[in-house]
């Protein structure tokens, strides 16, 4: 049994497999090079400017110091380069072992220079070695080289210097001490590292399986649209020439049967006829304009003359209704204009619908630094509670004074087009005594701008 099965199961690496092994050190490698390059240029810097501290202990051995300070730090520079050499994930361990042993065994030779070197520097000594090879992750086997390789050199310097039993037993001490606590830093360091790639591949590959379940789901809800389209072309399409079947049969029987009874039955049969045709070209408007929205390209026009201009002719075919028209011009948007008329024609008639003869309806465009905003306003039925009923498909949140034949799809199909041009349409009161006014609101075209 080795030493990671004694381990207690918090201590233990996470079993990765050939594949993931292989990820994990290179990813290790790309982390571990980016962080070579920004920590190790400080850190010469920082070993250079401790020539302050040889000096404030003992001023005369700077002058033997600083040349080896300075060797040590031009050392680090050149591994620093080596780091952006392609090769640089097979070597690293070797380079960091490097840098460790000179950037050490230098300081144990400083210290062997400066006067009670061994007594006041050791514990930096430790920091550096604990830090280095923990951090870089040198393996345990070639860190216990590097330590005996300082050690020794360390104990033949404080034996040729002379120093007392204690400073040479607190840093023989200090130098074992830290060899334990590097192996511990390291564990703790890789530790954390594969238990956070664990959670990552975890993550990843979830990722990748919700990915795949939302692509099925949204292929298979896809297939349910085109089967409901499809069956409901063919169910108008089937209708429809049912309903030439019947309205000829009640001509028919219209001319053979000419008694009024019979006449009175028929024409309610008509009017039946009307209000399902009605439906049937409503709901074909409903499950087709999506469609179009999509194939429709769109251009730059001016919103102002295009709904004066519609408001116009909406006045011409309805001459018994009080409708006006205030707009101004410049009110650029990009869309298409027979879509825009469509949405408006679609308001106008939830107005005509909820209007009566003697209420106003106006009409109005203007535009500000980054909305155009058509506006259809009427008197007449007040606006439900619930406004946004009134834009879901099939329903409608006003009583309406139109025959049955409406099925509530103009509103739908007017907030539709309203935002496929990147606008929005909503409802608001016009008064505490009744009436509505819908505002469509679209992005002005940068171009206006100009």
């Amino acid at each position: 049994m080795d030493l990671a099965t004694r381990l207690p199961a918090q201590w233990r690496f996470p079993s990765f497999s050939n594949a993931q092994e292989a990820a994990f050190q290179r990813q290790y490698a790309d982390q571990i090079a980016t962080f070579f390059r920004v920590f190790h240029p400080y850190g010469a810097l920082l070993y250079l400017a401790f020539l302050y501290w040889d000096w404030t202990l003992a001023p005369e051995v700077v002058a033997e110091t600083a040349p080896w300070r300075l060797g040590a730090t031009l050392f680090i520079g050149g591994t620093v380069a080596l780091s952006f050499h392609s090769s640089f994930s097979r070597i690293r361990e070797g380079v960091c072992l490097a840098i460790t042993l000179v950037m050490s065994l230098v300081l144990a030779w400083i210290l062997y220079l400066v006067p009670r070197g061994f007594e006041l520097g050791t514990s930096g000594m430790m920091l550096c070695l604990i830090f280095s090879l923990g951090m870089w992750r040198v393996r345990p086997a070639l860190a216990v080289v590097a330590y005996a390789i300082l050690l020794a050199t360390c104990t033949g310097l404080m034996a040729a210097k002379g120093v007392d039993r204690a400073t040479f037993a607190s840093t023989v001490m200090m130098l074992v001490s830290a060899f334990g606590l590097c192996l511990l830093y390291h564990h703790l360091l890789e530790l954390q590292s594969r238990r956070f790639f664990e959670l990552e591949s975890t993550l990843r590959t979830e990722k990748e399986r919700i990915e795949e379940l939302l692509q099925q789901v949204h292929g298979e809800r896809q297939e349910r649209l085109d089967w409901l389209e499809n069956l409901a072309g063919f169910l108008r399409h089937e209708l429809s020439n049912q309903m030439i079947g019947v309205r000829s049969s009640l001509d028919l029987l219209e001319t053979r049967d000419p008694n009024p009874r019979s006449i009175q039955y028929v024409e309610r049969a008509r009017r039946s006829v009307r209000v399902m045709e009605t439906l049937l070209r409503s709901a074909g408007e409903a499950t087709s304009v999506e469609t179009m929205l999509d194939d429709d390209e769109l251009e730059r026009f001016d919103a102002g003359p295009l709904m004066a201009a519609w408001a116009r002719a909406a006045a011409d075919v309805h001459p018994g209704r009080r409708l006006t028209v205030v707009a101004c011009e410049g009110c650029l948007v990009r869309g298409t204009e027979e879509r825009l008329v469509q949405a408006l024609d679609k308001i106008l008639q939830n107005a005509l619908e909820h209007s009566g003869p003697g209420d106003a309806i106006r009409c109005r465009v203007h535009c500000d630094s980054e909305h155009v905003t058509l506006e259809v306003e009427n008197e007449g039925d007040a606006l439900p509670e619930d406004r946004e009923r009134m834009f879901q498909p099939f329903a409608s949140g006003r009583k309406r004074k139109a025959d049955g034949g409406n099925l509530g799809i103009g509103l739908y199909v007017a907030r539709l087009i309203s935002r496929r041009l990147g606008g929005e349409l909503r409802a608001e009161p016009l008064s505490a005594d009744g009436g509505a006014r819908f505002v469509l609101t679209l992005p002005l075209d940068p171009a206006a701008a100009l």
